[in-house]
């Protein structure tokens, strides 16, 4: 256990090193790094990105119902007003949105649509378009061009729709998604894309069919002439007698199945397990909390997905690496004492009600539900119930226990070796380092897993 600590912390040294000085940088940049055509980056069910130039239709499942596919003229200077679910008054938005796009077409009465407000960050999410609602591991998915990438994102209003754009909307069914060996575009099951073009002073009104009168059509008269049927004499056949044989059939005797037991795997097992959660896997070994996620118990994590580690700014991101003592806190702040299914949570939370956890670290979680949708603090459970030996994993989309933003701990220049970096990692454009670079790292560090990209 001690080596494996060692080489996680070895392994964090790497991200330092190769990331450059990264403390100094004042605002978080961009992470993300390009994709070998047709490579579907794993992430949580808030964003999926692709490779540009992909062909979106190849990556979406031939079963998948075509909804539709609509062009509209939008004022990109338009503001209008809609109305969540959850929200006593309607909100502004700006036409030039994948919300104000679908808008436009449900105007033309092709369609319906609801939204809600995420208000812990304001999000504004799909609940329906038509028949297909948003539940229990169903959501609705915006996806557009976005720079190098094709990213798809639960939220419909953050994102400006540039003139003569097509954006998809892709409803996607998790309930039994594998991250470890699928792409989550496999489990579409209808979407539908509009072409959008930029005009002035455009408001796309309900369209109404104009009524229509048909011709009256006067038959021709037609005088059938007569015909007589030929007589026909019927062949008499008499049908050869059949003896079936007589059959025993063979006994079948089933042979014995023994499942494998899901109680051996302890909760560490399962994280490491999961290559959506290898970066929270990776910052576990390097603390004593692999100790106690092994055998002790029971305990209930909220593992953050890689995305909600490739969402931190710089400065949270180097305290986690550099600080021991912040990176057990931060870590803690995800672990309660107790086995709470997400049935357990929403039996808690029904009626509205709050409920308050206590951590490993001493801080208090609040769980809400909203509907079906599970949120601890500010995060959404986004795959719940991965069960374990010793407790229950629960992923969510944001990490948890973070302080306020300030100036992050220096390291010392000595200490940042350059190492070599085992192939396949990718890992944020380099910053230039001040300091002379140290001695090889010996090759026994362990690959790292891919870095996780921004939303």
């Amino acid at each position: 256990m001690a080596l494996k600590r060692i080489l996680s912390i070895l392994a964090i040294m790497c991200i330092l090193a190769l990331a450059g000085p990264v403390l100094a940088v004042p605002a978080a940049e961009d992470l993300s790094q390009p994709l070998p055509p047709g490579d579907a980056r794993e992430a949580s069910p808030a964003t999926i990105a692709f490779a540009k130039g992909d062909t979106l239709a190849d990556n979406l499942p031939e079963s998948m119902k075509v909804m539709g596919r609509y062009n509209v003229t939008i004022d990109p200077a338009e503001v209008f007003t809609i109305q969540p679910i959850n929200l006593d008054n309607p909100i502004e938005v700006k036409r030039d949105t994948p919300i104000g796009a679908l808008d436009a077409v449900a105007r033309t009465g092709a369609l319906n649509y609801s939204t809600f407000l995420r208000t812990a960050d304001n999000r504004l999410i799909l609940d329906s378009i038509d028949d297909y609602l948003y539940q229990q591991g169903q959501f609705w998915f915006v996806i557009y061009e976005n720079g190098s990438y094709i990213t798809s994102d639960t939220d419909v209003w953050g994102y400006s729709v540039s003139d003569g754009e097509t954006i998809w909307f892709i409803y996607c069914d998790l309930t039994d998604y594998e991250p470890r060996y699928e792409s989550r575009l496999d489990h579409a099951i209808a979407g539908l894309s509009i072409k959008v073009t930029h005009g002035t002073n455009v408001t796309p009104a309900p369209v109404t069919p104009a009524p229509v009168t048909p011709a009256p059509v006067t038959p021709a008269s037609v005088t059938p002439a007569p015909v007589t049927p030929a007589p026909v004499t019927p062949a008499s056949v008499t049908p050869a007698p059949v003896t079936p044989a007589p059959v025993t059939p063979a006994p079948v005797t089933p042979a014995p199945v023994t499942p494998a037991p899901v109680e051996e795997q302890s909760l560490i097992d399962v994280i490491a397990a999961n290559d959506n959660l290898s970066f929270f896997a990776v910052l576990l070994n390097a603390t004593d909390l692999v100790t106690t996620l092994q055998s002790g118990g029971p305990y209930t994590v909220f593992a953050p997905s890689n995305d909600a580690f490739g969402n931190l700014s710089r400065e949270a991101f180097s305290r986690i690496l550099v600080d021991e003592n912040e990176r057990t806190r931060v870590l803690s702040a995800h672990v309660v004492n107790g086995s709470y299914t997400a049935a357990d949570l929403l039996n808690m939370t029904q009626g509205g009600n709050t409920t308050t956890l206590r951590t490993l670290a001493g801080e208090n979680l609040t769980v809400s539900a909203n509907g079906s949708v599970l949120n601890v603090n500010n995060a959404m459970i986004i795959v719940p119930d991965i069960s374990a030996s010793n407790g229950v994993v629960h992923i969510i989309d944001e990490v948890l226990g973070l302080p306020a933003e300030g100036p992050a701990p220096t390291t010392p220049a000595v200490v940042t070796p350059e190492p070599t970096m085992p192939p396949g990692v990718v890992l944020p454009p380099p910053t230039p380092a001040v300091e002379t670079p140290g001695p090889t790292m010996p090759a026994v560090v362990t690959p790292m897993p891919t870095m996780p990209t921004a939303r």
